[in-house]
C-alpha cells in the first residue's frame, strides 16, 4: 500500500514538470520569452505650420513724446484658434504710406488637425520712424486695408492727441465704395489745434468704428485764437463690403447705418 502511494504521487509530480515545460515552450524548442518593452515614446512628425493672415482687433498710433521722436504703431490681432501662433509683423514704407503685414502660423489645413475654438489677442508693435515731415498727413495700411491717417504737427510745439468733437456723420456712395464723411471741430482754435487723423476697426463684420482725434497744446497757458473752426474729413471704408447688407459706423461713438452696394 505504501509502495503504491509513493509511485502516485511520483506520477502526479512527473505530469506537473511535464505541463510546466509545455507551457514554456514556444514550440521552437525554446522557452518563450516576452518582447522587450520599449521605454522611449514614439516621436511623431511635427505638424506642418502654414502662414497666414492675421485678423486684425485694435490699431492705434503712438505720436512721440518730443518733435522729431520716432512713431509707434501698437496692433491687437487675433489668434481665430488655439492653434493659432503670432508669426511676425513687417513694415515697409512707400512715400507717405506704411504698408504692414501681420500674419500667423496655422496647421496645414489639408492636415488631420483638432484645435480647440479658443479665441486669443496678441499685441505688437512697430516702429514707423521718425524724422517724418511736419505738416505732412500719413496712412496706414495693415494687410491690404486702411486703419491709420495722422498727421505731424507743424510747429515745434508739444502737442497731445485728443478725440475730437464732430458736427455731422454721413455716408455716401463714392467710386471706390462707401465714404465717411465727418465735420469735427477744433475746440482751442486754430492756432492751438489742428486735425490729426483717425482710425478704423473693422473687427466686427457688419460694424465700422472709426475714432477721429485732433491734437491740441499740451500747455495750458499759451495764448489761443477763438476761431472754433470745423474740420471735414472723407474717410472710404473700402470695397470689400457685401452689397445689399447694412453696415453700422460708429465714429466716437455716435452711430449711423447704411446699405452696401
Amino acid at each position: 500500500m505504501k509502495e503504491r502511494i509513493e509511485l502516485m504521487t511520483l506520477l502526479v509530480m512527473a505530469i506537473a514538470l511535464l505541463a510546466a515545460v509545455a507551457c514554456g515552450d514556444n514550440g521552437n524548442g525554446r522557452a518563450g520569452t516576452q518582447p522587450p518593452v520599449n521605454s522611449t515614446p514614439i516621436k511623431r512628425a511635427p505638424q506642418a505650420m502654414v502662414q497666414t493672415t492675421a485678423p486684425i482687433e485694435d490699431t492705434a498710433v503712438v505720436a512721440p513724446g518730443e518733435p522729431g521722436g520716432e512713431y509707434v504703431l501698437k496692433v491687437t490681432s487675433g489668434l481665430p484658434s488655439g492653434c493659432a501662433q503670432f508669426s511676425a509683423i513687417h513694415v515697409a514704407r512707400v512715400g507717405s504710406e506704411f504698408q504692414v503685414d501681420v500674419t500667423n502660423l496655422m496647421p496645414n489645413p489639408n492636415g488631420p488637425i483638432a484645435c480647440t475654438a479658443i479665441y486669443g489677442y496678441f499685441d505688437s508693435e512697430v516702429v514707423l520712424g521718425g524724422g517724418l515731415m511736419a505738416g505732412e498727413a500719413y496712412t496706414v495700411t495693415i494687410n491690404g486695408d486702411l486703419t491709420n491717417f495722422f498727421t505731424v504737427p507743424s510747429d515745434g510745439r508739444v502737442m497731445v492727441e485728443k478725440e475730437a468733437p464732430f458736427e455731422e456723420v454721413t455716408v455716401a456712395e463714392g467710386e471706390a465704395g462707401p465714404v465717411v464723411s465727418v465735420v469735427s471741430r477744433l475746440p482751442k482754435g486754430s492756432s492751438c489745434s489742428s486735425f490729426n487723423g483717425y482710425s478704423i476697426n473693422r473687427r466686427f463684420a457688419e460694424r465700422v468704428e472709426i475714432t477721429v482725434t485732433h491734437l491740441e497744446v499740451a500747455a495750458d497757458d499759451v495764448p489761443c485764437t477763438r476761431d472754433l473752426s470745423d474740420v471735414l474729413r472723407e474717410i472710404p471704408l473700402g470695397e470689400n463690403l457685401e452689397a445689399g447688407r447694412v453696415y453700422t459706423v460708429s465714429v466716437n461713438g455716435e452711430e449711423t447705418t447704411f446699405t452696401a452696394r
